[in-house]
């Protein structure tokens, strides 16, 4: 397992190059302030050669963004991977996993670093929660490109804009990553569902696309994240 924790009042900044990563075990980057991660600069648990391995990612940055370079990566081989900014959280060149991946933006938007249509995030279920917006509508438009199965999203008056590669269901994901503790030990941390895409305040627009596949509304079923009789709901 690895714990970084810049303190009460500190940010960690990965420069260019400069991975974090461990075979198997958990990582927790946990900042103060903000967490950047330069160009090339990756985390990752597990590879190609230890599918199985279900190390989970988890970034916190608990007065600021999460800020990515345009070729950084977050990977787990087969754990969940959650990522939360006070702030914004800009994505950067791909995060993926074969399990499900979270990402929250707690007072701004969750955005893409980049204006290409390359894929943001590989997983099986995707949890994106923002209290402004989700992707860029609008004259600057830029959606979040996924390769999911599942999706979640909720945001307020940004709107939502997400971009499929394939087949799509709107429904429940849940992520649990785990908490590393000073000594090492881990427990789980989040675990909550989330169901719908929805936003909930200001007018916000939702602009939902696949490439190339079909789009499967189910009616989320969590109790405390869900606008029940509804898969697909717009404020205004």
């Amino acid at each position: 397992n690895i714990l970084l924790n810049a303190g009460t009042a500190g940010s960690i900044v990965s420069n260019a190059g400069a991975d974090i990563s461990s075979s198997s075990g958990d990582l927790s980057i946990v900042a103060a302030n903000a967490i950047t991660l330069s160009s090339g600069a990756d985390i990752r648990t597990g590879d190609a050669t230890t599918p199985a391995t279900v190390g989970t990612l988890d970034l916190r940055a608990l007065g600021g963004n999460v800020d990515l370079s345009s070729s950084s990566n977050l990977t787990a081989a087969s754990g969940d991977i959650r990522v939360w900014g006070k702030v914004d959280v800009n994505l950067g060149q791909l995060i993926s996993t074969t399990g499900n991946v979270a990402v929250y933006a707690d007072t701004g938007s969750i955005l893409d670093n980049d204006s290409t249509d390359g894929n943001d995030i590989t997983a099986s279920g995707l949890k994106l929660n923002a209290a402004i917006g989700v992707g860029v509508l609008g004259a600057s438009v830029n959606a979040i490109e996924t390769t999911v199965i599942t999706l979640s999203a909720r945001a307020t008056s940004a709107g939502i804009n997400v971009l499929e590669a394939t087949d799509l269901i709107v429904g429940d994901v849940t992520v649990t990553v785990q908490d590393v503790a000073a000594n090492a030990n881990s427990t789980n941390l989040d675990g909550v569902a989330q169901s719908d895409v929805n936003t909930s305040a200001g007018n916000g627009a939702i602009v939902l696309r696949t490439t190339a596949g079909s789009i499967t509304l189910s009616d989320g079923t969590s109790a405390t994240n869900n606008v029940a009789g509804s898969a697909i709901s717009a404020f205004g």
